[in-house]
Formats: C-alpha cells, structure tokens, sequence
C-alpha cells in the first residue's frame, strides 16, 4: 500500500483498491442518474473519502480530490466536501440528494451526514443553482467560447 503522501497522484481505482476503507461514498451521477443516457453516454461517478490525521502533517498540501484522466470519476476528501457544500457548489449540493438507486455506497458516517443536508440548503444555494443552470444553458447553445477579434 502506498502512503498517504503519494496519494496526490492516485487515480480513482487505486484509491477504492488501497484505501478503500477510508470511503465514505460513491454515487452514480450525470446523464445516467437523470435518465438522459444515450448509448455512447459513459458512466460518472462522484465520492468522498476520508483523508488520516497524518497526511494533514505532512509538509505538502493534502490533496483534495482525485479524478481519472477524463473526470468521468471524481473523489473528494470530506474536508474539501464540506467546504464546497457550504459554498452551495451544485454538484456537491446534488450529491446530498442523490436518489437510492443512484447510491453505490454509503458508510455509516455518511448517512449521518445525510441526515442533516438540509443544512447545506440556503439563499446561497438558490443563487448558485440559477448561475449554474444559465451556464449550462449558454453551454448547450455554444454561447459560452471564447470569442476572438471583438
């Protein structure tokens, strides 16, 4: 097993293989948790996970999250979850009210936490969703490059 300073490279399947303990959850999300897959849609997985006491003692910043190559599978530390939570991040907020077939995993902590999301959802919340949302829809309708020689 690798050490917890080596875990800022660590991809996703590493991290379920050799830290599997220290997961909290694991939750299928994007177009195959909303019902909009298509058959070329891959799978999206977002989780959290606990980071030991020691890797906070290290001279290095901890990592905060893991991703594979493509971003289809993102891990957060719950240090960092809890961070963007209270900021209102969508995709966090969204993974507090994941539906139960969605749910791949969740340890008993995690539940927990579940119990009190409610927390999570304030004016803040509302106002990130909107900007969200209207990014999105600029995003489908291509509104959102880089125009050049303006």
């Amino acid at each position: 097993m690798k050490s917890y300073a080596d875990i800022h490279s660590i991809d996703p399947d590493t991290l379920r293989a050799e830290y599997g303990e220290t997961i909290l959850a694991t939750y299928l999300v994007g177009s195959r948790a909303y019902g909009t897959a298509t058959s070329e849609s891959d799978e999206d997985y977002r989780g959290i996970f606990i980071l030991p006491r020691t890797a906070y003692l290290s001279i290095s910043e901890p990592v905060n999250q893991v991703s594979d190559e493509r971003n289809n599978t993102t891990y957060y530390t719950l240090k960092r979850f809890l961070e963007l939570a209270a900021s209102a991040n969508p995709n966090i907020i969204e993974m507090l009210f994941m539906p139960s077939d969605c749910r791949g995993f969740e340890a008993p902590l995690m539940r927990r936490l579940l119990e009190q999301r409610y927390i999570f959802v304030t004016k803040q919340a509302y106002t990130s969703h909107v900007n969200y949302a209207a990014a999105q829809i600029k995003r489908a309708r291509g509104q959102n490059t880089l125009r050049t020689g303006l």
